[in-house]
């Protein structure tokens, strides 16, 4: 991960989506930290699951299917290969995989908040 890539506004807003569910669920439920660390845990695995694969995509793994997926259309529109992976790749140059750090930074919350506990 290039950190230089990321938005300061972005991640903001990530963190607060991502934390929205589980302040809601301690917040309503009776043992408030628990609850808390139980779905920062969730919520940071699916998100890593989710980053890993984003994180492939980032990379460029999936751009020959991609290709091959629309090259009915890139064929009318005169791109070959080498062209469409020079487009992806600059469309991919300032990108940064949020999912896999707010998953990181949720597993790290739960972990803080399960020591509390």
């Amino acid at each position: 991960m290039k950190f230089k890539n990321i938005s300061l506004k972005t991640l903001l807003i990530f963190l607060f989506i991502y934390l929205l569910y589980p302040v809601v669920k301690a917040v309503v439920s009776d043992d408030h930290l628990l609850v808390f660390s139980d779905s920062c845990l969730i919520i940071g695995l699916v998100s890593i699951f989710f980053g890993v694969f984003n994180s492939f995509v980032l990379h460029g793994d999936y751009d020959i299917a991609s290709y091959i997926l629309n090259k009915k259309r890139l064929k009318n529109e005169g791109i070959d290969y080498k062209e469409y992976l020079n487009e992806r790749k600059e469309k991919r140059k300032d990108s940064f995989n949020y999912p896999l750090f707010i998953g990181i930074l949720m597993i790290l919350f739960s972990l803080i908040s399960a020591i509390i506990v």
